[in-house]
């Protein structure tokens, strides 16, 4: 939690009005400055199910502290709770029975059909099930993702990797067992995208599962006006590496439809990120310099022939001319649509 005291008390409520009462919370305060840190210790009194510990400077993202949490838990399966949110009060015991339920009899469908024929499903039935995730709703109950693959659905672990490519089709939010944190990270080292880093080791530990599945607990998601993705810092451009590791990983499903998926995203990114620039004030010419380096790294990535086909033709023609002219088209037309 990071200066989360409107919303950390119901937070702690809601997990400990659980019809499944064997569980640990572990709280990790990021260095809060309002009185986050003081609602939580009154609302773990006397639970001793409930731990709170706090980082001594803020990490700036979800991910370091989410990471010493980790570090400390003794549990078979993690299930993550952002300070602002909350569950509904079956959420965990949903999640447990779908990880030891018997699972259905194999599908017809070829699992290299994932990603032209969804739902996903084929089951592995002789692998364990490694997470088990929940559906991501607001609190007026509305769905936040537009095409969230229904409850029910099994899939392997590079079909719920691919469903993270052309827009998330589950959330990713859940019990997942413990060590696939562990085999990601050892596999393919520390996250380095700042604060899309949670997005970035999401992805790299669905790569590293065996089996998911998709069940109707209910996850229930808050927008945070106050977040730091919505502040203007340096920490908006972070979806530059993000877009890297996102790019590499999507090589790993073998599939050329996820690849260019993928592809499109990255380009998209360029793009946000390009116009993000002509309108992002630094504080100095050295940040400025950083950040237009990033970009032509995502400049010179795109000059691969393989995404000819995600890039419009007039950019692609514009894209001809070099880094710096584009940039500055870019700039002209950021203007041109200011006059208007």
């Amino acid at each position: 939690m990071y200066n989360a005291s409107a919303h950390i008390a119901e937070a702690i409520r809601a997990v400990k009005a659980q019809t499944l009462s064997d569980w640990e919370m572990i709280i990790v305060d990021d260095a809060s400055t309002d009185s986050s840190l003081d609602v939580a210790h009154r609302c773990a009194e006397g639970d001793e199910r409930i731990r709170i510990f706090s980082l001594k400077e803020n990490s700036g993202s979800a991910f370091r502290p989410r990471l010493a949490a980790l570090q400390d838990a003794a549990g078979e399966y993690i299930v993550e709770l952002d300070a602002d949110d909350t569950i509904e009060p079956a959420y965990l015991l949903k999640l447990s029975r779908a990880l030891t339920s018997p699972l259905p009899l194999p599908s017809s469908s070829p699992a290299s059909s994932l990603a032209t024929n969804p739902p996903f499903n084929s089951p592995l039935p002789s692998l364990p099930i490694d997470a088990a995730f929940a559906r991501f709703i607001r609190p007026d109950t509305t769905p936040v993702l537009s095409d969230e693959l229904p409850p029910s659905t099994h899939l392997t672990g590079a079909e719920a990797l691919a469903a993270t490519f052309g827009g998330w089709r589950h959330s990713a939010m859940g019990a997942i067992r413990r060590r696939l944190y562990t085999d990601a990270l050892e596999r393919f080292g520390m996250p380095d995208a700042g604060i899309c880093s949670d997005e970035v080791l999401t992805r790299r530990i669905l790569a590293c599962t065996s089996e998911v599945v998709i069940t109707d607990a209910l996850y229930i998601y808050t927008p945070n006006p106050h977040s730091v993705t919505r502040r203007p810092t340096l920490k908006l451009f972070d979806p530059i590496e993000s877009a890297f590791a996102a790019l590499s990983l999507s090589n790993l499903v073998g599939s050329r439809d996820v690849w260019q998926s993928a592809s499109r995203e990255f380009y998209h990114a360029f793009i946000h990120m390009a116009h993000l620039y002509h309108t992002f004030v630094f504080e100095s010419q050295a940040d400025n310099n950083d950040v237009r380096l990033r970009l032509r790294n995502m400049f010179d990535r795109l000059a691969d022939q393989r995404f000819r086909r995600v890039i419009p033709l007039p950019h692609r023609m514009a894209m001809k001319t070099g880094f710096a002219t584009f940039m500055k088209l870019i700039a002209l037309r950021k203007r041109q649509v200011s006059k208007n």
